[in-house]
């Protein structure tokens, strides 16, 4: 089922770096996707950071 991946409205890609080589980065405009794997990152106050992976079953 394909969802889409919101663009991150303040990416700014000055240089490339070798460690992103590879990657699909979401800029200003969505992308429709049906990923199998995708990665959340929440931050929250008091240093409360989590990070999980969420699969298809």
């Amino acid at each position: 089922m394909p969802g889409a991946g919101p663009g991150a409205a303040s990416f700014r890609a000055h240089r490339r770096l070798p460690e992103g080589e590879g990657l699909r980065f979401v800029r200003g405009t969505p992308v429709v996707a049906g990923p199998d794997l995708v990665q959340v990152n929440a931050f929250g106050f008091g240093g409360v950071n989590a990070v999980t992976l969420v699969g298809r079953a």
